[in-house]
Formats: C-alpha cells, structure tokens, sequence
C-alpha cells in the first residue's frame, strides 16, 4: 500500500489547534503499525486502534520531562484520529529514524529531522 506522508502530514496539523502549533512541535512516525499491535506509551501498554501511524505533539518542548503532550493514532485508510494525553515522549532514549519533524513553533522545519528544541 501507497501511504500519502503529505495527506498524513496535513491530518495530523489539522488535529492541533492552532494556538497550540504555535507553541508545540510536532512530529510523526512513518513506521506504519498494523492493527492490534500493543505499543507502549508512557509506561501503559495500548492497542493500535487501526493500521496506522503514530504522531506526537509536544506542547512545551523547552520543559524538562514530564509535561503535557499528546499522541495521535492516525488510521492510514481512513484519516481518523485519535488522540492520548501523555506526559513522556517517544525518544526519551533516542530519535527514531523514522521520527520526523513536520511543525515547530507554528514555522516548517529547517528539515524533518530538525530536532533542536531551541531553534
């Protein structure tokens, strides 16, 4: 199956309120899940809804570890969202290479692996 990254891309930006893109970044994983796959967030284990992928909103990305942030599960047939609240995010111990940035602070990355939360 053919995945859309800029269908997927734009879903994800829309299920974040604009004053909260402002403020956050955002991220998502082009790992593709499938359906029923239990993942661990936050120290709780969950179902993948759906096949899919999982996104991740920073909401205060100049704060040390917890705070308010967000996961989305994105069904890749169907665009619908689903979204957990969190206090930890998937790279305490490393980024991912299939981790990509897609909005930080209301502006477009430099590049999708843009990860310096001070730029």
């Amino acid at each position: 199956m053919s995945i859309d990254w800029e269908n997927i891309r734009c879903l994800v930006l829309n299920a974040v309120p604009p004053e909260e893109l402002r403020s956050s970044i955002v991220y998502y994983d082009e790992q593709v899940l499938p359906a029923n796959m239990e993942i661990e967030i936050d120290k709780q284990k969950f179902i993948m809804p759906w096949a899919g992928v999982v996104a991740f909103v920073d909401l205060e990305p100049k704060v040390n570890w917890g705070h308010a942030c967000r996961y989305l599960f994105v069904n890749i047939e169907t665009g619908e969202i689903r979204a957990m609240k969190a206090r930890f995010p998937p790279f305490l111990r490393g980024y991912s290479d299939t981790l990509r940035v897609i909005k930080r602070y209301g502006a477009s990355p430099l590049h999708d692996r843009d990860f310096d939360i001070y730029r």
